[in-house]
């Protein structure tokens, strides 16, 4: 985070900073960290890993944005809803249809 922010931030005058907030994967502990992050004035949420549906509203609902590197429901895919949602892993349909597509292109049967 040092050299980040010394290379890009702060010459700038700014700085950035990082929040943990441990949820283990569980859903209620999830929607709270994220409303308790929110009264502490973050700027955008990196995260949730297994739930974000919930999440991902409540990140719209801020209008702060939020970047998933592991959750794969194909619903926040939809930007009308989850428009400040942005993922690093493609969701688990997408995966799917790749899968069958590269069995298709080469003839695997078995």
């Amino acid at each position: 985070m040092t050299e980040v922010n010394d290379r890009y931030f702060s010459k700038h005058g700014h700085e950035l900073r990082f929040e943990v907030a441990e949820t283990y994967g569980e859903e209620v502990t999830s929607i709270r960290k994220t409303a308790d992050l929110w009264t502490k004035d973050v700027i955008g949420y990196v995260g949730p890993q297994e739930t974000c549906v919930h999440e991902g509203r409540m990140a719209a609902a801020f209008n702060l944005p939020m970047i998933s590197y592991f959750c794969t429901h194909n619903e926040t895919s939809n930007k009308k809803h989850f428009p400040t949602f942005a993922r690093t892993r493609p969701p688990d349909l997408q995966i799917s249809k790749s899968v069958v597509s590269l069995l298709l292109a080469y003839n695997w049967t078995q």
